[in-house]
């Protein structure tokens, strides 16, 4: 996830964890890609000397999310730009930033001084409250480069959330169609939503999308799915159950859902962000109790804490959520401190300093010893 992912307001919608490791990391990106061989992984600027997050990445670079204040007192919504921290203030005691477009306009979620949530929207700095379905909580979670944004609010009649969708600053119900909760968690420049619906009871909740008007179930694997994001192609990625309670990473692609792997075998996973290009990103746990930041790529699965520097990895540092993926391939990732219980936020650019032309024979190479190597792990554990 994650020490506060998303503002889930049901039990349901936490994030499923797992995903497939196949061999070293750097030789099978090289194999996957054709178009580098590693990362760069920076520390994002620190505002307060206390954790921070990041929960999404634009094209430019900006990336967002949350920084908490001296003393874990609040929490304040923040932007990055060049690595370099900008605290976006908050309309009430906390904010957070969940989405940035290419124009650098940033959604989140600010308290207001009734402790309500609500959407806000940050243009130029300057912080605006949007809309509600009833006048109480709302939550954003994605934006596009048209200013839609998407997210769910509580409804008039019920206690319950809808998918909710603001343009110009007005909520408009995605969902009225008499489903307990929904939720829209992500959006793509076509308008297209996607997100999850609870039937009656909150009995089975199924990934969805919402395209011109039209609610679509995309089913699940088991019993249950969600749906996180979408590219402009309409490829959605998310998790589904597989029969059993672990949730595993998928991508649907025309309606048609292919599970994406994981890193510990019968794990759980979850894929939280797809660029243009097809990449995506999410985390996974690895057979045990540890999750770990992923990468789906060319049909590998790679763990991104293969990049991460030795010494961060000896101090205790553990690369275990991902907050967004843009086109470049710049991944906004968060980490988290075994020894010292402290929380970061990284971000990884591909290695311009490494780039190969093409593949080769040594990493095509390397990734069948990592294959085999794998198989025979397997086999022995058997």
């Amino acid at each position: 996830m994650r020490t506060r992912e998303r503002h889930w307001p049901v039990a349901e919608l936490e994030a499923w964890r797992s995903a497939c490791r196949i061999g070293a990391g750097t030789a099978l990106l090289v194999a996957a890609s054709g178009a580098w061989a590693g990362y760069v992984v920076t520390p994002l600027g620190d505002l307060y000397g206390s954790d921070n997050y990041a929960l999404g990445i634009n094209n430019v670079g900006q990336a967002v999310g949350y920084s908490f204040t001296a003393g874990y007192a609040a929490m304040h919504a923040t932007l990055w730009t060049g690595g370099v921290a900008t605290d976006l203030d908050t309309l009430g005691p906390d904010s957070l930033a969940v989405g940035i477009n290419n124009a650098g306009q940033v959604v989140g979620s600010s308290t207001t001084a009734g402790n309500l949530e609500r959407v806000t929207l940050w243009t130029g700095g300057v912080a605006t409250y949007l809309g509600t379905l009833d006048g109480s909580h709302s939550y954003a979670q994605g934006i596009n480069n048209a200013g839609q944004v998407v997210g769910y609010s509580r409804t008039a009649d019920h206690p319950t959330y809808h998918a909710t969708l603001w343009t110009g600053g007005v909520a408009t119900d995605l969902d009225p169609r008499g489903v307990t909760n929904s939720f829209a968690l992500g959006i793509n420049n076509a308008g297209q939503a996607v997100g999850a619906s609870a039937a009656a009871g909150n009995a089975a909740t199924h990934a969805t999308l919402w395209t011109g008007g039209v609610a679509i179930d995309l089913g699940t694997g088991g019993y249950r799915s969600y749906a996180y994001g979408i590219n402009n192609a309409g490829q959605v990625v998310g998790s589904s159950n597989t029969g059993g309670a672990a949730g595993h990473a998928t991508l649907w692609t025309g309606g048609v859902a292919t599970a994406l792997g994981t890193l510990g075998g019968w794990s759980q996973s979850s894929a939280s962000g797809i660029n243009n290009a097809g990449q995506v990103v999410g985390y996974s746990d690895t057979g045990g109790a540890a999750y770990h930041a992923t990468l789906w790529t060319g049909g590998v699965v790679i763990d991104l804490n293969d990049f991460l520097d030795p010494f961060d990895r000896a101090a205790g540092w553990v690369l275990n959520d991902v907050g967004g993926i843009n086109d470049s391939g710049w991944i906004a990732v968060n980490a988290y401190n075994t020894v010292t219980r402290s929380g970061r936020a990284y971000l990884m650019t591909p290695d311009s300093a490494s780039v190969v032309p093409e593949l080769n024979t040594w990493a095509l190479m390397l990734a069948g010893l990592s294959v085999m190597t794998a198989g025979l792990r397997r086999k022995r554990r058997a």
